[in-house]
C-alpha cells in the first residue's frame, strides 16, 4: 500500500543519514552564486556494478550541485547526503537538477572512496570524512 511504501521510505532515508554521519562537507563546498546543473537519464541502473543497500529518498531536498553528476541532498548542511548519478545508462528521458529542488532518488548506498567521477577539491575533501554516499539510478523532480 502507499502508507507502507511511505513508511519504508522514510525508515530508509533515516537510514542513510545515520550513516552519512555529519561532516564538514558544507563547509567545504564554497559558496558561487550560480548552481551547476546535472542532466540524467531518467531510469539508469547497471546490473554489473556491486552494490550495497538499495536506498530510496522520497521529497529530499538539494542542498547544492557540485559537478555534472554530482550533488548534495539532505534536510540540512550538517545532514547531508552525497549522491552520484549513474551515468553510464543513457535514457530517452532526461532530468536537470538544481539546488532547491525535492527530488525522489532511487539508488544504491556505496562505500567511498567514489570510483569513476571527476569531484571539485571541496567534494574530494568533504568525502574523506564519509564511508559511503549514494550512487542514484533513478531521479524523477518533484517540485522547484
Amino acid at each position: 500500500s502507499a502508507a507502507a511504501a511511505a513508511v519504508v521510505a522514510i525508515a530508509v532515508l533515516g537510514l542513510v543519514w545515520l550513516v552519512m554521519r555529519p561532516s564538514a562537507a558544507a563547509d567545504s563546498q564554497g559558496s558561487g552564486d550560480a548552481e551547476p546543473s546535472v542532466s540524467v537519464s531518467a531510469q539508469a541502473s547497471d546490473p554489473a556494478r556491486p552494490s550495497g543497500p538499495p536506498s530510496e529518498l522520497d521529497a529530499v531536498e538539494v542542498l547544492s550541485v557540485t559537478g555534472d553528476v554530482t550533488f548534495w541532498v539532505g534536510p540540512s548542511e550538517a545532514e547531508q547526503t552525497f549522491v552520484v548519478l549513474d551515468e553510464s545508462i543513457q535514457g530517452e528521458t532526461a532530468v536537470t537538477v538544481r539546488a532547491g529542488q525535492r527530488l525522489r532518488i532511487i539508488g544504491t548506498m556505496m562505500e567511498t572512496p567514489v570510483e569513476g567521477v571527476q569531484l571539485s577539491a571541496s567534494d574530494e575533501k568533504a568525502l574523506e570524512k564519509e564511508t559511503s554516499y549514494l550512487r542514484a539510478r533513478y531521479v524523477e523532480i518533484l517540485d522547484g
